[in-house]
């Protein structure tokens, strides 16, 4: 016969145990958590920056379709019990576009800079970049805490149309230390603007974050 009683106490007892091994996870997770909102501004087709330092020069993705997807980083909560700080580093950020992932570590573009091409990772793309859209910080270690107005703005070169991609808010995410990043999509429910040709800071983006 069989015993039922004694099945259910040992389901129980699974049950428990399971719940316990979760409990535990979730909490060695908590321990190494940072949190960090974020905003998918603007897709950018072609823009004007200081390539090589000393001449504006033009801007555009080799491949048809490709883009410079801009977004802003609002914030950084490091929360977590066992964590000293954040070591923040602006090129560990990668975009969820469509069924295609764009950003460090994925296989880098083809740029052309006045009509020359170049990898979307060489200096002059870099340099422009940074003349064009990028607000500090880029690389820099937070200590334990709460960053409600960070300011940083990143550019992710989308190498090619992506498949399946609308023009909606990308997914961002975080490769690097620690473990755990829950990235928050801070949007006002819109689409990022779709920019065919931008000319450099002057011409502003306007930023979603409450700063």
């Amino acid at each position: 016969m069989i015993d039922r009683r004694r099945i259910c106490m040992l389901w129980l007892v699974l049950l428990t145990m399971g719940l316990l091994q979760a409990c535990a996870e979730v909490d060695a997770n908590l321990k190494k958590m940072v949190v960090i909102k974020y905003a998918h501004l603007a897709n950018v087709s072609q823009f004007q920056g200081a390539a090589d330092g000393v001449h504006q020069s033009l801007l555009v993705g080799v491949n048809p379709g490709s883009f410079w997807a801009i977004f802003d980083v609002c914030s950084i909560d490091i929360q977590g019990s066992s964590l000293t700080g954040m070591q923040y580093d602006a090129s560990k950020f990668v975009a969820a576009a469509g069924s295609g992932t764009y950003g460090s570590p994925d296989p880098l573009g083809v740029v052309n800079v006045a009509s020359v091409p170049m990898s979307s990772d060489s200096a002059p793309v870099r340099a422009a970049l940074t003349d064009a859209f990028v607000l500090g910080p880029t690389s820099q270690f937070f200590p334990k805490g709460f960053y409600p107005t960070l300011k940083s703005r990143i550019a992710i070169f989308v190498r090619e149309a992506p498949p399946g991609y609308h023009g909606d808010a990308m997914v961002l995410r975080y490769n690097g230390q620690p473990d755990v990043a829950a990235l928050v999509q801070n949007a006002d429910g819109n689409n990022p603007a779709a920019i065919a040709f931008y000319l450099g800071k002057s011409a502003g983006i306007s930023s979603l974050c409450p700063w």
